[in-house]
């Protein structure tokens, strides 16, 4: 959320009642912080560029602070880090116990291979993509939420950035291209966001084509991890689940199963046209 929009929102607010310890803490110590300056949350906010109302309901913990709210605190308190690393353990939280194996091994790996035929996987979402989908994932959960959940998936793609990023290989189907989320404007956003990563030289995408039948990867979405500190791991991935492969001649089935899907996929040129095509579908 923008300044201009939390002025507007945060009086009425949207209550979550968030009691995690990552929330806990995070109000603990910007209540600390912010009674240690002698600052009132009405001043507190307006150091900060949000509302006073928006400081009170994060100490309350009705609201959930975002990354930019954490790195403003940071920023005005003095108190350089300490709440943005409050701000990655609320982040941790939103990952379910299935899934944080996955993200751990993500931030470890060196080189990592995913098929997907039900969307672009986190690592290549927007962040309204993302924000998009797990609201049409999870339509009861309050918007805190989902904005605490969207900006940890982005958190995921700093690995992009770091000094030596990891090798990407990504196959998805077609039909996570064909199935929108959050109307045309995100839809070709993106298709664009697919184009620019695909150019990146660590990173190919494939499309899987709806012309090829007998899809090999018709089971569910797999990730392969190679890690510098230890044996091959893989993940496959179903409802509200998630299972980590560490067997050698298990991880050695994947591999071979991913060969088959990236052999029988487009090629990243001819896959860069398809999704090019759909960003022109997507119109305004």
């Amino acid at each position: 959320m923008n300044d201009a929009e939390d002025s507007v929102n945060d009086a009425e607010g949207t209550s979550n009642g968030v009691e995690t310890p990552a929330v806990l803490m995070f109000a603990a110590e910007l209540r600390a912080w912010r009674q240690r300056l002698g600052w009132s949350q009405v001043e507190m906010g307006g150091k900060i560029g949000y509302s006073g109302q928006l400081v009170s309901n994060v100490e309350r913990r009705e609201r959930t602070p975002t990354l930019d709210f954490a790195r403003a605190c940071d920023r005005e308190t003095g108190a350089p880090g300490t709440f943005e690393r409050r701000h990655e353990d609320i982040g941790r939280e939103s990952y379910p116990p299935w899934f944080l194996p996955f993200v751990q091994f993500e931030a470890r790996a060196y080189r990592i291979h995913n098929w997907d035929m039900r969307c672009p996987p986190g690592l290549l979402q927007t962040e309204d993509y993302a924000r998009a989908i797990i609201r049409a994932c999870s339509p009861d959960v309050p918007d805190d939420v989902i904005e605490r959940d969207a900006a940890a998936r982005m958190k995921r793609q700093e690995i992009f950035t770091r000094e030596r990023p990891p090798s990407c290989w990504f196959v998805i189907h077609e039909a996570a291209l064909r199935i929108a989320f959050g109307g045309n404007s995100v839809m070709r956003a993106q298709m664009d966001n697919l184009l620019v990563l695909g150019k990146r030289p660590n990173v190919v995408i494939q499309v899987f084509p709806f012309s090829v039948p007998d899809c090999p990867g018709s089971d569910g979405p797999v990730t392969i991890f190679d890690l510098t500190d230890g044996p091959s791991v893989g993940y496959s991935e179903g409802y509200e689940s998630g299972r980590i492969i560490e067997a050698p001649a298990d991880v050695a089935k994947l591999v071979l199963l991913f060969d088959h899907i990236r052999a029988a996929a487009l090629s990243p040129a001819d896959s860069a046209l398809l999704i090019a095509r759909y960003r022109s579908e997507y119109s305004e």
